[in-house]
């Protein structure tokens, strides 16, 4: 394959794939920490970082603008490329603090992820300021990211495992319980009676087809702890991305699941698809720019 024509089957990161990863990681980061943080009222029972203190004080009008201050602008230094150590830090602070605030509000959307990744960027840049390796930062700021988010869905499959054993795999019934209540939840109203009849027939798919539903989860299994393929380089990673893909597709047909800060991840880091997009787009400027000559 000519990866010269074709930069998404490279076998390095280009500092254009960096430049477009961060400018979509940092603007869904932005967007969900800031919808978390607005839909905040009062902090009940402290999680995480909010069990030390009492996280109510973030709810506050002058810590409210403070802080989004600094989600604003040190967002903007980290799309600049400026002050990385100290705006992975804030970033990577201020997204623990938001979401164990959430998680203590009864917020639970899998939003740690995304912490989680900031905080693996700082370790790559903290790795670049004490060898000043400047073509190993170019691949780690990435590779540990997707290394990251590829632990989640390997302590994902272990965590079923450990839960459940291999009978895990033969839960069908508690599958399309569960299938349908994705369905049926509260905040889910258009098209109530068409979703309904949706809902009954996935229901009835798992319920009555205890074999299928074992290969289905069979294969949701497999795909979880074949993650570790992420660490063997980027061509790998961004195969498994389209896997993931249609892994998660799967999952929002056949049970409405959809986690927007693991998607995000996903798409951004693993898939690669800010650099799919920007290709398109060339592709298709390219195409009517030849036309009109």
């Amino acid at each position: 394959m000519n990866t010269a024509s074709n930069p998404y089957w490279s076998d390095r990161y280009s500092n254009l794939e960096w430049k477009l990863m961060k400018l979509a990681f940092i603007a869904g980061w932005f967007f969900i920490t800031a919808f978390i943080y607005n839909t905040l009222v009062h902090i009940g029972d402290g999680k995480s970082v909010c069990a030390f203190f009492d996280c109510n004080v973030i709810l506050t009008t002058t810590v409210k603008l403070l802080l989004f201050a600094g989600m604003a602008v040190f967002s903007v230094l980290y799309i600049l490329e400026k002050q990385m150590l100290l705006s992975l830090a804030v970033l990577s602070a201020l997204s623990v603090l938001v979401f164990s605030a959430g998680e203590s509000n009864g917020i639970a959307g899998r939003c740690e992820i995304l912490s989680a990744v900031l905080i693996a960027q700082l370790v790559a840049y903290i790795k670049h300021k004490r060898t000043g390796d400047n073509e190993a930062l170019a691949q780690d700021r990435i590779q540990y990211s997707v290394q990251i988010i590829a632990t989640a869905y390997i302590l994902a499959a272990i965590s079923k495992l450990r839960g459940a054993g291999i009978g895990w795999v033969l839960q069908h019934k508690q599958l399309a319980i569960h299938a349908k209540s994705g369905f049926l939840r509260p905040g889910v109203h258009y098209g109530t009676d068409v979703l309904q009849q949706y809902a009954d027939m996935i229901f009835s798919l798992f319920w009555n087809h205890p074999a299928f539903t074992a290969v289905l989860l069979t294969l949701a299994l497999v795909i979880e702890g074949a993650a570790f393929v992420c660490f063997l380089g980027k061509r790998y990673t961004q195969l498994y991305g389209i896997l993931l893909a249609v892994f998660h597709l799967t999952l929002f047909i056949l049970m409405f699941v959809f986690v927007p800060p693991v998607l995000l991840c996903v798409f951004v880091f693993v898939l690669n698809g800010p650099l799919l997009i920007y290709m398109g787009l060339g592709s298709v400027y390219n195409k009517i720019r030849y036309a009109k000559q």
